[in-house]
C-alpha cells in the first residue's frame, strides 16, 4: 500500500529520496539474484550487493585436493570424469572437489515438480530395439558421443523420441503385458502340473514385482560435482549439473551435457567427450566458465532450464567449504521486492525504496523446512556489520513448538 503509507507522494516530492545510498539487509529465506526488478537501482547501481547463506544448508565439503592428469581431466567425487577449461588460471594446480545433492538446494515444491518431470522424461533405451539394426547402431553412437551427427537423421529423431517416453505409461504397458501373459497361460493350461505351477508362480510374481516397483519408485536426487580452485587472486568454483539433463531432450544448439555455473543466468552448454567403450563425461570447457564470491563479481548461475533455480557462491576456510546459495522459499524475494524493487518499464511495480541496495541474508534453513536458527541469525548480524548496512528487514517467523519459551 505505497499510496496509503505516503511512500509514493514522498518520492514525487523528493525524487532523489528513493533510498539511494541506503543498504538494507533482508533477513529471510534468501533472495533470487535473477529476479525481475532486483537488478539495478534508480541511479544504475547494482541492486543486490551480496547473497549469503547464513544457515550452512548449502555448504559443500571441498577439502579433498586432487591434481589434473596430463590431458587436463579430473575425477569428481561422483566418479564422473571432468574436462577442465584450458583458459582457467590455477597457479597451484590444486583442484578441490566436492559433491552435493541438488534436491538439498531446491524448495520442496520444486523438488516435487522435478521428481515428477524427471520420472516422465526417463529415457527408455530399450525402445531402440523396435527399430532396424542400422538405425539402432547410429542411435547408440549419438547416445554415446552426443556430437558430430545430423540432427534431422532418423536415428536422431528416434533417440529424441525415446528420451520423451513417459515412465508411467511404459510401466503400465509392461504390467499389461505381464497380466496378458498370465491370462494366456491360464487359458492354455487350465490344470497345470508341477513344472507348470512353477511357471505360473513366476508369472504371478512378475506382476507383483512390477506393481511394487511403481509404488517404490524413488528419485534420490541428481548429484552436483563441485570444483573449487584459486586463480591467483580469488577463489572460484564451477558446478557440473549434467545429471539434471539425463533423459531430457537436448537444448537446441547444445552438444550434450550441461554445466550449471552460468554467468548472468545464461545457460551455457558443454560437450560430452567420448572416453572409449561408449562412456561419456561432461566437460568443464566453456570460456570464463566459473563463478567467484557473489560480492566480488555479482554473477550467478542456473542449474538447468527445467528447474530455473538461480544460485550464487561463496568460498570459505581457504577453499575447504563451498557455499551454494539458493532460496528456501520465494518469501525473501517477495520481501526484497516490496522493499526496493525497481522496474523502470513499469514504475507501479516498484518497491517502497527503489533506489536502495540489498544484502540478502538467508536465515531460513532448508534442512529445517525454512526455520531460522540462532546460528543463522548470528551470522546474519555479522554480515550486516561487514557490509555496513543501514537497515535490517526481518519479517520472518513460525509457530513456536513451546510457547513463551
Amino acid at each position: 500500500p505505497k499510496e496509503e503509507i505516503g511512500a509514493l507522494s514522498f518520492i514525487r516530492e523528493h525524487p532523489e529520496g528513493d533510498g539511494r545510498g541506503v543498504i538494507v539487509a533482508i533477513f529471510d529465506s534468501g533472495v533470487d539474484p535473477g529476479a525481475a526488478g532486483l537488478q539495478t537501482t534508480t541511479n544504475g547501481q547494482p541492486k543486490i550487493l551480496d547473497i549469503i547463506d547464513c544457515t550452512g544448508s548449502g555448504d559443500v565439503d571441498t577439502s579433498k585436493v586432487i591434481q589434473a592428469d596430463s590431458t587436463g581431466h579430473i575425477t569428481g567425487l561422483s566418479g564422473r570424469r571432468l574436462k577442465l577449461n584450458d583458459s582457467w588460471t590455477n597457479p597451484s594446480q590444486e583442484w578441490r572437489v566436492g559433491m552435493k545433492r541438488v534436491y538439498e538446494l531446491f524448495t520442496d515444491p520444486l523438488v516435487k515438480r522435478m521428481k515428477m518431470e524427471r520420472r516422465k522424461s526417463s529415457a527408455d533405451v530399450l525402445e531402440l530395439f523396435s527399430f532396424e539394426s542400422s538405425v539402432r547402431v547410429e542411435a547408440f553412437r549419438i547416445f554415446e558421443q552426443r556430437d558430430g551427427f545430423d540432427t534431422t537423421s532418423e536415428a536422431c529423431l528416434m533417440l529424441r523420441g525415446c528420451f520423451k517416453q513417459d515412465w508411467d505409461r511404459r510401466h503400465r504397458e509392461v504390467v499389461t503385458t505381464a497380466v496378458e501373459a498370465l491370462a494366456a497361460f491360464d487359458v492354455a493350461t487350465p490344470s497345470p502340473k508341477d513344472a507348470q505351477k512353477k511357471e505360473r508362480l513366476e508369472l504371478e510374481n512378475r506382476i507383483k514385482v512390477l506393481k511394487e516397483l511403481a509404488e517404490t519408485y524413488e528419485d534420490p536426487s541428481p548429484m552436483l560435482d563441485c570444483v573449487v580452485w584459486h586463480d591467483g587472486s580469488k577463489w572460484r568454483a564451477a558446478i557440473d549439473s549434467s545429471e539434471l539433463y539425463t533423459g531430457r531432450p537436448q537444448i537446441e544448439g547444445s552438444t550434450g551435457g550441461q554445466l550449471a555455473a552460468c554467468k548472468s543466468g545464461e545457460q551455457m552448454s558443454s560437450s560430452i567427450c567420448e572416453l572409449g567403450a561408449g562412456a561419456a563425461m561432461p566437460c568443464l570447457t566453456e570460456e570464463n566458465f566459473a563463478l567467484a564470491d557473489f560480492d566480488v563479481e555479482r554473477e550467478y548461475g542456473t542449474f538447468s532450464p527445467w528447474d530455473a533455480c538461480n544460485y550464487g557462491i561463496h568460498v570459505y576456510d581457504e577453499g575447504k567449504v563451498l557455499s551454494i546459495i539458493t532460496d528456501s522459499s520465494p518469501h525473501g524475494t517477495h520481501v526484497a521486492g516490496i522493499t526496493a524493487a525497481y522496474h523502470p518499464e513499469d514504475p507501479d511495480l516498484n518497491g517502497v525504496a527503489p533506489g536502495a541496495q540489498i544484502i540478502s541474508c538467508k536465515i531460513g534453513d532448508s534442512r529445517l523446512d525454512g526455520m531460522e536458527s540462532g546460528v543463522g541469525c548470528t551470522r546474519a548480524i555479522i554480515a550486516v556489520i561487514r557490509h555496513k548496512c543501514h537497515l535490517i528487514n526481518m519479517s520472518y517467523g513460525e509457530p513456536a513448538a513451546v510457547p513463551n519459551k
